[in-house]
């Protein structure tokens, strides 16, 4: 079947095509378009970049027939490897192999409040923290993985610390620091926080869902920085098992106890 010439759908913000890009995250770089993403087994252009625009971002990017990126930048690079079809829409190519195909919001999504923007290094206190409202950790920790958990979950402010923690918050943190060094977990070429120092970014699109996770700590147990569990990981009801002690939760996954504590595995 050959490529479609016009990408099904409808283009809420006036999506314009422009190419096919490479994926710098394919020779080891951070990804080429990293502000917000998606995936989906019905993908199109014209979804992706709806999705991008509703978001506030520009520049939209399918990848891998399934995955939709976004960016207010566009990437550098062109490519020719944008041969796969979309998987919502045979015949209309969604990228490829570490490729993006990029359209371009030429409208303002009205009901945008704007892009995420990265707000600086803050500083962070283990007996009373700085970002308090839900808690996780993951050796994959990526500034993207951290400040799409907590914007699902109805939180602008997310925070990356020691390059396995976030933290997410309603509210942003007030003194800052210097020393946000420590390089994500999951993304060597991206920095996520430092020693009680949080690498915070805003999402103005955040605020309109509700917390679906356990009301239980995260553990009171040192992981590098300090605990994890000073927050709250959520506004539901906990997970429980029988035999535990009133009070004690169910691990997240990709932790494990520690001294009676939840830490990073």
């Amino acid at each position: 079947t050959p490529a479609t010439t016009t990408p099904s759908g409808t283009f809420k913000y006036g999506g314009v095509s422009r190419g096919c890009f490479a994926d710098a995250a394919g020779t080891g770089g951070a990804r080429s378009m990293n502000s917000a993403s998606t995936g989906t087994n019905t993908m199109t252009n014209s979804q992706c970049a709806n999705f991008c625009g509703d978001k506030g971002f520009k520049f939209s990017g399918s990848q891998y027939s399934s995955e939709c990126y976004c960016s207010n930048v566009i990437p550098t690079v062109t490519s020719t490897a944008c041969t796969m079809d979309c998987a919502g829409q045979v015949g209309e190519k969604c990228g490829g192999s570490w490729a993006l195909t990029v359209f371009e919001n030429t409208t303002t999504p009205a009901t945008s409040a704007g892009p995420i923007a990265y707000l600086g290094c803050f500083k962070d206190v283990v007996s009373q923290r700085a970002m308090n409202d839900y808690v996780f950790t993951g050796t994959d920790m990526t500034t993207e993985k951290c400040q799409q958990g907590c914007s699902i979950r109805g939180y602008q402010y997310s925070g990356t610390e020691w390059s396995t923690e976030c933290y997410c918050s309603k509210a942003a943190p007030t003194t800052t620091a210097t020393n946000c060094n420590m390089p994500c977990g999951g993304n060597a070429a991206q920095t996520c926080g430092g020693s009680v120092a949080l690498s915070v970014t805003r999402d103005p699109n955040a605020g309109t869902t509700s917390g679906s996770s356990g009301s239980g700590s995260t553990g009171s147990g040192s992981t590098g920085s300090g605990s994890t569990g000073s927050g709250s990981t959520g506004t539901g009801t906990a997970t429980t098992c029988s035999g535990l002690a009133p009070g004690y939760a169910v691990c997240q996954n990709g932790q494990k106890v520690v001294n009676g504590a939840c830490v990073a595995a």
